[in-house]
Protein backbone atom coordinates (compact mmCIF):
# COMPACT_ATOMS: atom_id res chain seq x y z
CA UNK A 1 0.00 0.00 0.00
CA UNK A 2 1.32 3.80 -1.01
CA UNK A 3 0.30 7.07 0.46
CA UNK A 4 -2.69 8.20 -1.76
CA UNK A 5 -4.91 10.71 -2.04
CA UNK A 6 -8.79 10.17 -2.97
CA UNK A 7 -8.75 13.64 -5.41
CA UNK A 8 -12.06 15.29 -6.05
CA UNK A 9 -14.09 12.76 -3.81
CA UNK A 10 -13.78 13.26 0.64
CA UNK A 11 -9.76 14.72 -0.52
CA UNK A 12 -8.48 12.40 2.53
CA UNK A 13 -4.47 11.27 2.20
CA UNK A 14 -4.04 8.20 3.60
CA UNK A 15 -0.83 7.45 5.34
CA UNK A 16 0.40 3.52 5.30
CA UNK A 17 2.05 1.89 8.13
CA UNK A 18 4.68 1.69 5.89
CA UNK A 19 5.44 4.91 5.15
CA UNK A 20 6.38 4.77 8.58
CA UNK A 21 9.76 3.97 10.98
CA UNK A 22 9.35 1.57 13.44
CA UNK A 23 11.08 2.93 16.57
CA UNK A 24 10.07 0.63 19.06
CA UNK A 25 7.24 -2.26 19.78
CA UNK A 26 4.22 -0.38 18.39
CA UNK A 27 5.63 3.31 18.52
CA UNK A 28 6.57 4.53 14.89
CA UNK A 29 8.23 7.73 13.49
CA UNK A 30 6.10 10.24 10.19
CA UNK A 31 8.45 12.03 9.21
CA UNK A 32 6.38 14.76 8.14
CA UNK A 33 9.02 16.00 5.45
CA UNK A 34 9.40 12.91 3.64
CA UNK A 35 5.54 13.19 3.75
CA UNK A 36 5.27 16.46 2.28
CA UNK A 37 8.06 15.78 -0.86
CA UNK A 38 5.95 12.35 -1.44
CA UNK A 39 2.29 14.50 -1.67
CA UNK A 40 4.55 17.31 -4.10
CA UNK A 41 5.08 13.71 -6.13
CA UNK A 42 1.80 12.98 -6.25
CA UNK A 43 0.05 16.35 -6.85
CA UNK A 44 2.70 16.40 -10.43
CA UNK A 45 1.13 13.18 -11.69
CA UNK A 46 -1.44 13.64 -14.06
CA UNK A 47 -4.33 12.28 -11.45
CA UNK A 48 -3.39 15.19 -8.81
CA UNK A 49 -2.34 18.42 -11.42
CA UNK A 50 -5.88 19.74 -11.90
CA UNK A 51 -6.83 19.68 -7.70
CA UNK A 52 -5.13 22.31 -5.11
CA UNK A 53 -2.18 22.28 -3.38
CA UNK A 54 -2.08 19.85 -0.33
CA UNK A 55 -0.37 21.90 1.82
CA UNK A 56 1.85 24.84 2.61
CA UNK A 57 5.44 24.50 3.26
CA UNK A 58 7.96 27.18 5.16
CA UNK A 59 11.62 25.49 4.52
CA UNK A 60 14.14 25.72 7.59
CA UNK A 61 15.54 29.01 8.48
CA UNK A 62 18.43 30.11 10.18
CA UNK A 63 18.25 33.38 12.37
CA UNK A 64 21.82 34.38 14.31
CA UNK A 65 23.19 31.11 13.94
CA UNK A 66 20.05 29.03 14.95
CA UNK A 67 18.16 26.90 12.54
CA UNK A 68 14.61 26.79 13.23
CA UNK A 69 12.14 24.32 12.00
CA UNK A 70 10.24 23.92 8.23
CA UNK A 71 6.38 24.47 9.15
CA UNK A 72 4.39 22.50 7.22
CA UNK A 73 0.30 23.09 6.84
CA UNK A 74 -2.06 20.34 5.49
CA UNK A 75 -5.18 23.28 3.89
CA UNK A 76 -8.32 22.42 3.13
CA UNK A 77 -10.17 20.13 1.59
CA UNK A 78 -8.02 17.50 2.38
CA UNK A 79 -7.97 15.78 5.08
CA UNK A 80 -4.94 12.99 7.14
CA UNK A 81 -5.95 9.02 7.68
CA UNK A 82 -3.80 6.57 8.89
CA UNK A 83 -3.84 2.84 7.72
CA UNK A 84 -6.34 1.13 9.87
CA UNK A 85 -4.01 -2.12 10.74
CA UNK A 86 -6.57 -3.69 13.19
CA UNK A 87 -3.90 -3.64 16.20
CA UNK A 88 -2.71 -0.56 18.12
CA UNK A 89 -0.01 1.44 17.12
CA UNK A 90 0.88 4.70 18.34
CA UNK A 91 2.34 7.61 15.28
CA UNK A 92 5.26 10.34 16.32
CA UNK A 93 5.01 13.01 14.19
CA UNK A 94 8.89 14.38 13.66
CA UNK A 95 11.00 16.70 11.55
CA UNK A 96 8.97 19.65 11.23
CA UNK A 97 6.29 21.63 13.40
CA UNK A 98 2.55 20.86 11.72
CA UNK A 99 -1.37 20.66 11.87
CA UNK A 100 -0.99 17.15 10.75
CA UNK A 101 -2.45 16.00 14.03
CA UNK A 102 -5.19 18.44 14.45
CA UNK A 103 -8.40 16.58 15.24
CA UNK A 104 -10.88 19.98 16.19
CA UNK A 105 -10.05 21.67 12.83
CA UNK A 106 -10.48 18.35 11.27
CA UNK A 107 -7.12 17.74 9.24
CA UNK A 108 -6.69 14.26 11.06
CA UNK A 109 -9.13 11.85 10.85
CA UNK A 110 -8.91 9.73 13.86
CA UNK A 111 -7.90 5.81 13.26
CA UNK A 112 -9.04 3.33 15.22
CA UNK A 113 -6.39 1.83 17.51
CA UNK A 114 -3.99 4.48 15.98
CA UNK A 115 -2.55 7.53 18.82
CA UNK A 116 -0.79 10.40 18.04
CA UNK A 117 1.97 12.09 19.35
CA UNK A 118 2.74 15.68 18.18
CA UNK A 119 6.36 17.33 18.72
CA UNK A 120 5.80 20.69 17.60
CA UNK A 121 7.46 23.31 19.32
CA UNK A 122 7.86 27.29 19.40
CA UNK A 123 11.86 26.77 19.86
CA UNK A 124 12.47 23.69 17.26
CA UNK A 125 15.61 23.96 16.15
CA UNK A 126 17.71 21.82 13.71
CA UNK A 127 21.65 20.84 15.30
CA UNK A 128 23.73 19.60 12.81
CA UNK A 129 25.32 16.08 13.59
CA UNK A 130 29.16 16.43 15.00
CA UNK A 131 31.38 13.71 14.77
CA UNK A 132 32.86 11.13 17.45
CA UNK A 133 35.94 12.96 17.46
CA UNK A 134 34.31 16.42 18.07
CA UNK A 135 32.10 14.87 20.79
CA UNK A 136 35.10 13.50 22.34
CA UNK A 137 37.13 16.72 22.32
CA UNK A 138 33.67 18.38 23.75
CA UNK A 139 33.74 16.05 26.66
CA UNK A 140 37.43 16.32 27.26
CA UNK A 141 37.03 19.97 28.02
CA UNK A 142 33.70 19.93 29.88
CA UNK A 143 35.96 17.17 32.37
CA UNK A 144 38.69 19.64 32.25
CA UNK A 145 36.34 22.42 33.56
CA UNK A 146 34.72 20.41 35.70
CA UNK A 147 37.64 19.10 37.16
CA UNK A 148 39.07 22.56 37.94
CA UNK A 149 35.50 24.15 39.05
CA UNK A 150 36.52 21.33 42.27
CA UNK A 151 39.57 22.24 42.80
CA UNK A 152 38.55 25.93 42.40
CA UNK A 153 35.38 25.19 45.34
CA UNK A 154 38.03 23.77 47.46
CA UNK A 155 40.47 26.35 47.71
CA UNK A 156 41.87 28.51 50.50
CA UNK A 157 40.46 31.88 50.26
CA UNK A 158 42.59 34.62 51.35
CA UNK A 159 43.65 38.24 50.93
CA UNK A 160 47.34 39.23 50.60
CA UNK A 161 47.94 41.64 52.54
CA UNK A 162 51.08 43.69 50.54
CA UNK A 163 48.90 43.18 47.24
CA UNK A 164 45.13 43.69 48.73
CA UNK A 165 43.71 41.26 46.00
CA UNK A 166 42.11 38.29 46.70
CA UNK A 167 43.96 34.66 46.34
CA UNK A 168 42.44 31.50 46.24
CA UNK A 169 44.78 28.52 46.80
CA UNK A 170 44.29 24.80 46.46
CA UNK A 171 47.25 23.39 47.87
CA UNK A 172 46.43 19.46 47.02
CA UNK A 173 45.88 20.14 43.40
CA UNK A 174 48.83 23.12 43.68
CA UNK A 175 46.68 25.74 42.08
CA UNK A 176 46.16 29.61 42.75
CA UNK A 177 44.03 32.49 41.44
CA UNK A 178 43.67 35.58 41.89
CA UNK A 179 41.58 38.35 41.76
CA UNK A 180 41.28 42.03 42.99
CA UNK A 181 39.26 42.66 46.63
CA UNK A 182 35.52 41.41 47.04
CA UNK A 183 32.93 42.72 49.65
CA UNK A 184 32.35 38.94 50.21
CA UNK A 185 35.56 37.22 50.38
CA UNK A 186 33.60 33.39 50.49
CA UNK A 187 31.78 34.18 47.25
CA UNK A 188 31.45 31.31 44.55
CA UNK A 189 31.97 32.26 41.30
CA UNK A 190 31.31 30.02 37.96
CA UNK A 191 34.87 28.30 36.47
CA UNK A 192 34.62 29.55 33.28
CA UNK A 193 37.62 27.95 30.96
CA UNK A 194 40.97 28.90 31.80
CA UNK A 195 40.41 31.02 34.15
CA UNK A 196 37.59 32.46 36.49
CA UNK A 197 35.58 35.44 36.57
CA UNK A 198 33.24 37.43 38.74
CA UNK A 199 33.38 41.38 40.79
CA UNK A 200 36.82 41.57 39.46
CA UNK A 201 38.67 39.60 36.81
CA UNK A 202 40.08 36.27 38.40
CA UNK A 203 42.89 34.64 36.79
CA UNK A 204 44.73 32.04 37.76
CA UNK A 205 48.29 32.63 38.74
CA UNK A 206 51.41 30.72 38.75
CA UNK A 207 51.11 28.03 42.30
Amino acid sequence: MALSVDWGNTFVITVPQSDLTLVTGALYDFDTDAFRLELKSLEDDEVGMPWPSTHIHNTEVTVAGVTYARFIEIVAPYSITFEDTGSAYAVRFINSNNNAWDVENGILNVTPKVSYIPTNSAGLIVVESVDAASISASLATILADLTGLEEYDLAERITNPSTGKLEIVNDTAMRRWEADAWQDSAKTVPYVGAGLEAVGEITEIAY
